[in-house]
């Protein structure tokens, strides 16, 4: 009798215990907010689950920046460098996303070790896309006279009209040059000739997420984007499809020309605490306003 008495009072419990949970205590009804910048970073969550995910898309540096002492939002894509810089403790590297998406190009023969070039028109003169390219050139011992224009449409828009040019571009400038404008390309990913000198990768842009946030959610985050980004690789063209439902204004064709050169692979940052500091280790090395102090290994989700 007693045992009958004791199971409907548990299940009552257990009714109460759930009506009084916050719903921001419960992983399955919650939603993140992340902001992205536009481009690649943005083109790299075109899989993730909407109804778990609200994305704030930005044109410009300065809500990305501010969004680390904000702790407006719970996830952040930016630059490596900018969030090792800007992350006070707020953020923790959560994964690096994006491993390089710059290319020397032109309509002429490029050297794979670039020794037929004697000038290069590019854009961010001190950024990191700087820092990479001065790094080949010194270590393979160069002289190539390099042009700074003041961004990746300006260079582009040189070379469709002084094509003989060598220039950087990202993608998918790339792309549009070769499916738009129709111009064949000769090309030389900047990532990988770095990675063949230095034996080191070029973690670009990386998710960073709130460390305030359960250990987890920030797993079950994890494990979520982990999927949906790195099934990009899977199948360019429903990741087409879906950039362009979800608001992407770049052409199809060149949407599925770029991706497979975009370098979309989603690592974990404890799985890359290495790459991390030799990343930083080169960019302090030529800019240390660029990166800050190198963070401790409790940075890295």
């Amino acid at each position: 009798m007693k045992k009958l008495l004791i199971i409907p009072f548990l299940i009552l419990f257990t009714l109460i215990i759930s009506a009084c949970q916050k719903p921001q205590d419960n992983f399955e009804n919650s939603t993140f907010k992340i902001i992205v910048p536009a481009g690649t970073p943005q083109l790299a969550l075109s899989l993730i689950d909407e109804n778990r995910f609200n994305i704030t898309q930005t044109n410009g540096p300065d809500l990305i920046s501010s969004s680390f002492a904000s702790k407006e939002f719970d996830l952040i894509v930016a630059p490596t460098n900018l969030g090792l810089k800007l992350h006070n403790n707020n953020y923790q590297l959560l994964a690096t996303i994006i491993w390089g998406s710059l290319y020397i190009v032109g309509t002429g023969e490029i050297n794979p070790y670039l020794n037929n070039i004697h000038k290069i028109y590019t854009f961010g003169k001190g950024t990191t896309n700087d820092i990479l390219l001065t790094y080949v050139i010194d270590q393979l011992n160069l002289t190539i006279d390099v042009s700074y224009l003041a961004s990746a449409e300006d260079v582009r828009a040189h070379l469709l009209t002084n094509p003989n040019d060598i220039v950087v571009l990202p993608e998918p400038q790339v792309s549009i040059v070769e499916n738009v404008s129709g111009i064949h390309l000769n090309k030389v990913d900047l990532s990988l000739l770095f990675n063949s000198i230095s034996n080191h990768t070029t973690p670009q842009a990386s998710i960073f997420i709130k460390s305030s946030l359960k250990y987890s959610f920030k797993n079950k985050i994890h494990q979520s984007l982990e999927t949906s980004i790195n099934k990009i690789n899977d199948d360019y063209q429903t990741t087409t499809l879906e950039a362009i439902r979800r608001g992407s204004n770049i052409n199809a064709m060149v949407l599925m020309s770029s991706l497979p050169n975009m370098n979309i692979h989603y690592l974990r940052g404890s799985s890359i605490i290495e790459e991390i500091a030799a990343y930083w280790d080169l960019i302090h090395s030529m800019n240390e306003a660029l990166v800050g102090v190198l963070p401790g290994n409790d940075f890295y989700f």
